[in-house]
Formats: structure tokens, sequence, C-alpha cells
């Protein structure tokens, strides 16, 4: 970190500046001391201090630790984030692990295809795309910066097999998708579902980076999840979910109504994380 390292801020020295912020993690200062490995080089003392003094108070002020470096780590692979793009939580990547693992087990390897409703960074879509190979991934979002962004870690992770779409939330399948094919279909999400009353009352730090239409489930914070079960029914294609920690029961009612199975999956922490809704008319996946 240049020639004066001594100079430099250490992971114990950012660490008891921050730990007494509520929700601040080792993690946290660990993205604080590699935003500071940025720095130019050669800078004396008082510079360092200054830079390193402006990085923590930023985090101090809600600013994710993620933003200030530019890049977090989501299924072990380096995503580049910006402000007003969803930011990828740990959490998310239960629903890539548990979709890889159906992946691997019914298919072993043979081709499939896969649509993303809300891409994002573009961290579902690629992680999946990098550890099940044999797949084409179309990855679609509403958010022009999103696409621009997602498409950037496409090119830095070299992984060819996604595509990343300008389009609303429920743009229309590609006709061809809906006829007779060999190649099995799947639809992941991690949709918004946090409701309406309950986004207002979210920290700043998520109110003032991430999108709010990434967030705002409607008033019960599963218009999306309704609607996406929906086009499980219709399609028969199996449907894999993000859900919030208390809507399990809700997700195998709104499945029940629309003739559909599904299993609740908790995150590490025993919450409910992931959802996967199956038609009754799919024999196996």
């Amino acid at each position: 970190m240049g020639s004066n390292n001594n100079h430099y801020p250490t992971l114990e020295s950012i660490w008891s500046a921050i730990k007494h912020i509520d929700g601040a993690t080792l993690l946290d200062a660990k993205d604080i001391l590699t935003a500071a490995k940025f720095f130019p080089k050669g800078l004396n003392k008082a510079a360092v201090t200054f830079r390193t003094t402006s990085l923590i108070n930023q985090f101090c002020i809600g600013t994710p630790a993620q933003l200030l470096v530019g890049v977090t780590q989501f299924m072990g692979l380096p995503m580049c984030v910006a402000k007003k793009v969803l930011l990828p939580r740990p959490e998310t990547e239960r629903l890539v692990e548990i979709m890889l693992l159906d992946l691997k087990t019914h298919h072993n390897g043979a081709p499939v295809r896969i649509l993303e409703l809300g891409a994002g960074t573009g961290a579902i879509a690629l992680s999946l795309a990098k550890f099940y190979s044999n797949c084409q991934v179309y990855s679609w979002d509403i958010s022009k910066k999103a696409i621009r962004l997602a498409e950037k870690n496409k090119q830095h992770l070299n992984i060819p097999n996604v595509t990343f779409i300008h389009n609303s939330f429920f743009s229309d399948v590609p006709r061809s998708w809906t006829q007779e094919s060999p190649i099995p279909t799947y639809v992941v999400s991690n949709p918004p579902y946090i409701p309406t009353d309950t986004c207002l009352k979210l920290s700043p730090s998520v109110l003032q980076n991430d999108p709010k239409r990434a967030l705002n489930g409607g008033n019960d914070g599963l218009y999306f999840h309704r609607r996406l079960i929906q086009i499980a029914a219709r399609t028969q294609w199996p449907l894999y979910l993000e859900i919030g920690f208390d809507q399990g029961p809700h997700i195998k009612t709104l499945a029940e109504n629309a003739g559909c199975s599904s299993t609740i999956f908790p995150d590490y922490s025993g919450l409910d994380r992931v959802a996967i809704v199956r038609s009754h008319d799919v024999i196996s996946a």
C-alpha cells in the first residue's frame, strides 16, 4: 500500500473505530481496509489519516462498506456494486446454492435455460452460469443502470452464457420459450418483498443506497411473488424465489391456490428464505 506502510490503517484500528456502530461487522472493517488499499502511493501520515477518517465517517453516516470499495463478494465472485442498484446480500447466496444443487442433481451437466426476473448487479445470473456452465441465462431488469452494471460484471468475470436485457419486471416471455422444448426451463427471482409500510421504516443506509422499487413488495409484500407463482402455474416451469423471513406460510397458500406445490428452505440463521414452487403437472424438474 505504498512505501510508508506504517502510515496505513490496520484491520484492528478500523474495527476499533466502527465496532460501536449498531450492525457493524468485522466484514465491514475488512471492506473499509480494502478501500484504503486504493489510496495513492506515497501519501504522508496526515493524508492517510484524513482519507481513512473520511471512509469511516461515510460508513458511520450510512454508506455501506461495499459501496466504499465498489466491489463485494457473492458466491466467492467479485461483483462491482453501485448506489441505487440493489446490493447483493449474503442470504441470497442460499437461493443460488439451493438452485445449483437441484440443477446438478436433476440434470448432471445437461443443458438447461434459466430466466431471471430482476437482474440487479447480475450476481444471481452470473453465479448460476459460472457454477452450472451448461446453461443459458436470460436476466432482465427495468433499471438501465442495473443492466449496465450487470454487463460490466459479466465482462470482468468473463462469463459468456448470460444475456442481460433491459425490460420491465413482468415483460412477456419470448414466445419461443412457451413452445414445446426439450431443454428444461427454470425461473429464478429475488423480487421486492418488503411490505410498503415496512419500507418506510427501513434504515437510512438502505433507503439512501438501494433502489426503492427493488424493495417495495406492495401492501403485503407479496405482490411480485403472487404474479411469479401464476407464471409458474401457467408455464409449468419450476420457480426459485427469495422470500421474507415470515412469508413461508403465505407462499405455501399462494402456491396451493394456483395448483402448485411449494417447498420452503431456511437461510443459515434458520429463517425462511427460499421457496421452490412447482406446478402439480410437473413430475420432475
